[in-house]
């Protein structure tokens, strides 16, 4: 047992591949989701796709995360993600 890196929570940890951070199973899960979900959204993008359906799966589960680690400061998610990736010159990907 020991602290997870996202939430501080006391659990057994976990470390996904070409990750350095090491989480409980909760955080690894939405990390994992959202590392997923994210390159299907940049997918999506480059072919001109549809993304509004990944944009909003993606939200709750981000919420769900920040919550958990402390991180959530305000209480509108969706326009913080989607300010984020509209940044210009900015490397919108989740490592």
């Amino acid at each position: 047992m020991d602290t997870c890196d996202t939430c501080g929570c006391r659990s057994e940890l976990f470390r996904l591949p070409d990750r350095k951070d090491r989480n409980c199973v909760e955080c690894n899960t939405d990390t994992s989701i959202l590392v997923l979900l994210y390159r299907k959204l940049e997918i999506a993008e480059r072919i001109g796709g549809h993304s509004a359906d990944l944009e909003a799966e993606i939200v709750p589960i981000l919420h769900r995360f920040l919550e958990r680690s402390g991180s959530l400061a305000c209480a509108n998610v969706s326009e913080q993600f989607c300010a984020w990736r509209e940044a210009p010159g900015k490397n919108n990907h989740v490592n």
